[in-house]
């Protein structure tokens, strides 16, 4: 049956914390059987990637901190920017290579690959709080997605807005920074992918620095 987005980038965000908790909470359970079960190498690497494919926005994140030490003369971490871009750039290509097979005009969709990364770069530092409290045992409620229906009337209830959005300021001030050095040291190839990033966390924390203030406000108008 047809599904129904989230309504709004808070529901979406909330929605994603769920999902990477609960896909990574499966895997500190699962991981072990599944690694000595008794079935070929390729299925059990398949099954251990889809166990921790939320794994890749921690590592986007990490893929932009490693970004700003290389830039700034930090050698000692070229080993980690090289597993990060691989493991973290990877998921578009999958993409990509599902589109070619599965569609004939492939072409026409694969140019919209680039907002699909920046989504999953907006969204990589609340799944990034839920990949940290699935591994450390954090417990926390069931957070529902608002939803609308087919008609136009708002849902009765809303997402959690949290501490999410201090941290997405964060990381764009950090994107917004290493965008600067990069520019400033003449690494150009880095600036099409560091632009990327400032242009999905910015929206983000825009965003969610507007539902925070308009959550705020509407409870306060309604005490």
């Amino acid at each position: 049956m047809p599904g129904e987005i989230p309504r709004d980038l808070n529901a979406l965000k909330n929605q994603q914390f769920r999902w990477a908790k609960g896909s990574l909470q499966s895997a500190g359970l699962l991981l072990g059987q599944v690694v000595r079960a008794p079935l070929p190498v390729l299925v059990r690497l398949q099954s251990v990637v889809h166990l921790l494919a939320y794994l890749v926005h921690p590592l986007l994140l990490g893929l932009l901190v490693a970004t700003a030490m290389l830039i700034s003369d930090f050698p000692m971490l070229l080993v980690v920017f090289g597993v990060t871009a691989v493991v973290g750039l990877s998921p578009p290509f999958v993409v990509a290579l599902g589109q070619w097979s599965l569609h004939r005009d492939w072409l026409r969709r694969i140019v919209l690959i680039p907002f699909l990364v920046a989504l999953g770069m907006g969204v990589a530092v609340v799944s990034s709080r839920a990949a940290v409290e699935a591994f450390l045992g954090v417990d926390s409620g069931f957070v529902r997605t608002p939803k609308e229906g087919s008609g136009r009337r708002l849902a009765d209830y809303r997402a959690l807005v949290g501490v999410a959005p201090l941290f997405e300021v964060v990381a764009l001030v950090t994107a917004v920074w290493t965008l600067n050095a990069a520019a400033a040291a003449g690494r150009c190839t880095a600036i099409p992918f560091l632009v990327l990033y400032v242009a999905a966390l910015c929206y983000v924390a825009l965003a969610s620095v507007a539902i925070a203030l308009r959550s705020a406000l509407g409870a306060t108008s309604t005490e």
